[in-house]
């Protein structure tokens, strides 16, 4: 069983980021649980990542980008052949990916 690296785009940590703090602003207590399942989220992904479907938008892409739901968003990632490469945590109600 592969056991795969994780690492994470600019573009990836500046959303999670921006949602952290307008959580935080809301709830500070509410940040730090989302903060911690997102995490655990992104950690679940070292196993099995083939499991998550494909983007809808997957048809514009030269490559297999596929998404894992954590409450209301989408964590768009990639699999290179040892490393999940998240591409960005986008809002479920953002428009589609136009490009990575």
């Amino acid at each position: 069983m592969i056991r795969y690296k994780i690492k994470q785009t600019p573009e990836a940590l500046a959303d999670t980021d921006e949602a952290f703090t307008w959580i935080h602003e809301k709830s500070p207590e509410a940040a730090v649980r989302w903060y911690k399942g997102l995490l655990d989220a992104v950690e679940s992904l070292r196993q099995f990542p083939e499991r998550f479907p494909l983007v809808p938008e997957s048809d514009l892409f030269d490559i297999e980008v596929r998404h894992l739901l954590y409450e209301r968003r989408r964590i768009i990632f990639l699999i290179s052949t040892s490393t999940i490469v998240i591409l960005r945590v986008y809002h479920g109600s953002r428009k589609p990916i136009r490009k990575l």
